[in-house]
């Protein structure tokens, strides 16, 4: 299931996807990659739709969306019988980390909002400080399995008090060692 086209997350969520996978598992066929705009009621079809084109070669799916998403892929799973399918997803919220804990998701690509916003910063303040910034920045890469889910679920909201001020201070004398201690958690 793509995001909405046009957007930056529908490029890096669908490429990403697919590129990890050609990687790590060459043999695996995609059948197919549509949009449902995150409409849970359009995913829904569009899995139904799936289900019954491809039968048993349809071995797993791929969300773009979240929580809303993966509910509605789950409920049609479930009225299908096709709890064989293997789900990842992308996963931001505390309720989609539970879903892998109960396994209705198998694994998730973890995505916050701190390292976004973290990694604009310091793309940021390295340009600004005349630092080489390359045109392609990649956040970090966390998969998130059963086995790993409650090092996230326990971690997920606790981050060390920030001090804005030493960043103001780096920023303005451009010192890049407060700049850098700023990013360092």
């Amino acid at each position: 299931i793509r995001h909405i086209p046009g957007t930056s997350a529908f490029y890096a969520r669908t490429w990403g996807f697919i590129a990890e996978l050609e990687r790590i598992a060459p043999g695996i066929q995609l059948l197919d990659a549509q949009t449902s705009y995150l409409n849970p009621l359009m995913t829904e079809k569009l899995i139904e739709t799936w289900i019954h084109e491809y039968g048993d070669q349809l071995k797993g799916l791929v969300s773009s969306g979240d929580l809303p998403l993966q509910n509605a892929i789950n409920n049609v799973l479930m009225r299908c019988n096709r709890d064989d399918i293997i789900r990842v997803c992308v996963a931001s919220t505390e309720k989609q980390l539970h879903q892998i804990r109960e396994n209705k998701v198998h694994a998730a690509a973890y995505q916050n909002g701190i390292m976004d916003g973290a990694l604009a910063m310091q793309t940021a303040v390295d340009w600004f400080s005349g630092l080489k910034v390359e045109p392609i920045r990649n956040l970090p890469r966390f998969i998130v399995t059963r086995n790993n889910v409650n090092d996230f679920l326990e971690k997920r909201d606790s981050l060390p008090e920030l001090s804005y001020t030493e960043l103001e201070e780096g920023l303005k004398k451009l010192d890049p060692e407060k700049i850098e201690n700023f990013f360092s958690f």
